[in-house]
């Protein structure tokens, strides 16, 4: 079994849902996005009722030097939501990214916004979710920019039907380096520009 296959077993045999979703009568299910993989539920049971788990799971992985990823778009339900319970109209996906070896890989987020502290984003310091956590988070807030310390990263996050929530994030190979990392510092500039050292007065009162 390759690692990908062990990944979407190990997401089949979790249940991974946030959250209960209304359903019509007769049951029925999002189609399967192509950009992810997942495995289609045969019967759906009636309304208000816990859907499985291989139902809410969506795996992608990435091996390329460089690229970015989103959070889905997921089809509205036909039935009419009630405003607090928009929240639980969403689908945890994931994404594994491996690059080749010899190289670690950086991720930074173009866009967060969840449901603050009920949806959160995860990235683990390897290709499972077993792996060392090395972001966790919820809300609006963007947050900083990461750095592996191998040639693979794990990513968990919602998908949602509102366009204004979701993640978008980059991700590029570096040469691996025994640097420390920390946390905020460092990252990519998009476009043309001048990178210079800061100039510092010898008076401390100016």
């Amino acid at each position: 079994m390759d690692k990908f296959t062990a990944i979407m077993a190990e997401m089949n045999n979790t249940a991974i849902l946030y959250a209960k979703m209304d359903l019509n009568a007769a049951g029925s299910a999002y189609p399967t996005n192509s950009f992810a993989m997942a495995n289609s539920i045969v019967s759906m049971a009636p309304m208000r009722t816990i859907l499985a788990a291989s139902y809410g799971n969506m795996c992608q992985q990435f091996t390329n030097s460089s690229g970015n990823f989103s959070s889905l778009i997921i089809p509205k339900p036909a039935n009419e939501i009630s405003s607090d319970r928009m929240s639980d109209i969403v689908r945890k996906t994931a994404v594994l990214i491996s690059v080749e070896h010899n190289h670690q890989i950086w991720l930074t987020f173009e866009k967060c916004v969840t449901f603050g502290n009920k949806h959160f984003v995860k990235i683990y310091d390897g290709p499972y979710s077993t792996s060392p956590l090395l972001l966790s988070r919820s809300g609006s807030r963007i947050p900083f920019s990461v750095r592996s310390s191998s040639n693979e990263l794990y990513v968990e996050f919602p998908s949602y039907y509102d366009v204004t929530r979701g993640i978008t994030a980059v991700y590029s190979s570096i040469n691996a380096t025994s640097e420390p990392f920390i946390p905020g510092c460092g990252g990519y500039i998009k476009g043309e520009g001048v990178i210079s050292t800061p100039t510092y007065s010898a008076n401390p009162d100016i």
